[in-house]
């Protein structure tokens, strides 16, 4: 709000709050009103032509858009930061040169004719990039105005067990998103519980039947995902078949590490 004093007939000075805009030009509104040649038939069948107010979208409602776009997506400050630029690359092995090359693709050939296979996957190591590149593609995608979901597996399933009821609501908008980001599935146990792998291939199988795409990162390797539940795993699988990469156990990949381990 924005705060001005007039002054009044007495001479006294009194403060006026005004409102404050983003944008100037609708208030706010996201609309302005345009006028426009129209044309307007009497009963006569004489034809007029008139000028009639027509609302027409601002030039700040797409970035609104965006900006509401980021604020659901539950992306982190710290995850809007990673982008593929600042993805270090060089002197990197092979396989992490594949995975950069491969979620640079993905963005862009994003919305082509995919049909099924249109989902990413990264797999094996940890501290190996998988969810910086992921967290880029996403950047991307919201930049573009494309609705993305985070779901980071651990602490995303301790809040949908805390409140069954409101999970079910949590778990529609997952199946039905534009894109689902899932981050670390099956991270933090041996195995998943018996209620996870069912919440995860009622996800993956919904996605899967109504080609939904998804950006999934785990520690786990596909033989790992398959022996949790294959059902789940192998329609992950063929959805990202262009775009997975598994990344084997070396400790010198993880770059949370000191170099000299």
């Amino acid at each position: 709000m924005h705060i001005s004093t007039e002054t009044t007939e007495s001479g006294a000075c009194q403060s006026v709050t005004q409102p404050s805009y983003k944008c100037a030009i609708c208030q706010d509104s996201e609309f302005v009103i345009e006028q426009r040649p129209g044309k307007v038939t009497l009963s006569d069948g004489t034809v007029n032509e008139i000028l009639q107010d027509v609302a027409v979208s601002c030039k700040c409602r797409e970035k609104r858009r965006i900006e509401r776009l980021l604020k659901s997506s539950q992306i982190t400050d710290e995850f809007k930061k990673m982008t593929f630029g600042n993805f270090v690359t060089s002197d990197k092995p092979a396989v992490i040169q594949e995975m950069y090359a491969k979620a640079y693709r993905y963005v862009q050939e994003f919305g082509k004719e995919q049909g099924t296979h249109n989902s990413c996957c990264f797999l094996g190591q940890p501290g190996a990039g998988k969810t910086h590149l992921l967290a880029a593609v996403t950047n991307n995608l919201l930049a573009r105005g494309i609705a993305v979901q985070y779901f980071p597996w651990v602490e995303g399933t301790d809040e949908l067990k805390s409140d069954l009821e409101a999970a079910k609501d949590k778990i529609y908008q997952m199946q039905r998103v534009p894109v689902l980001f899932v981050d670390d599935l099956f991270k933090g146990r041996d195995k998943p519980t018996n209620w996870q792998t069912e919440m995860i291939f009622g996800i993956i199988n919904y996605r899967y039947l109504n080609k939904l795409p998804m950006l999934v990162c785990s520690e786990r390797t596909i033989a790992e995902l398959c022996a949790f539940d294959e059902a789940a795993a192998s329609r992950l699988v063929e959805m990202s078949r262009d775009y997975t990469v598994v990344i084997k156990r070396d400790i010198t990949l993880n770059n949370r590490l000191p170099k000299e381990i």
